[in-house]
């Protein structure tokens, strides 16, 4: 996930969601038979973003890696934030990055916390979490698709 974009009301969550999708793009290439349909069910319902041709012009974003609870509760998150909002997203294709060090979530800052944790995840248990969690994730996207079919203003970039 990008630790230093620069705060937009208008284009955060979007942004958000971007990566969000990148993230599930990723673990699709490593989910198992039964984790694999629900990434790409996820996905398809993310599609929208991908209409918004969001881009990096500069270079500029830092990339930070975050556990999979927190991959899900950051689309959670970035999904009720576009409820309630009309459709169309202007001027938000192109990333901006915040000027100063990088942002650093507390995580990667403390050692020893669940987004700092060194080596392989215990299997234990994890697939039923990720399993709900992606239900989750699923039925918000549900919401907020419905909503918003086609929330990108092409402005010819």
């Amino acid at each position: 996930m990008p630790s230093n974009l620069e705060p937009d009301s208008a284009c955060s969550d979007l942004w958000g969601l971007h990566f969000g999708a990148l993230a599930l793009q990723r673990m699709l290439g490593v989910a198992g038979k039964d984790l694999a349909p629900l990434l790409r069910t996820l996905l398809a319902q993310l599609r929208f973003v991908a209409e918004c041709r969001i881009q990096d012009p500069q270079g500029c974003i830092r990339l930070e890696r975050v556990n999979v609870s927190q991959l899900l509760e950051s689309l959670a998150q970035h999904l009720g934030g576009l409820q309630g909002r009309p459709p169309h997203f202007p001027g938000c294709a192109r990333l901006r990055c915040h000027p100063g060090p990088a942002l650093t979530s507390p995580a990667v800052r403390h050692e020893g916390t669940l987004g700092a944790r060194r080596g392989p995840p215990s299997p234990a248990g994890h697939g039923l979490l990720l399993l709900g969690a992606v239900g989750g994730a699923l039925g918000l996207v549900a919401v907020v698709w419905a909503l918003c079919r086609r929330p990108c203003a092409q402005d010819g970039t």
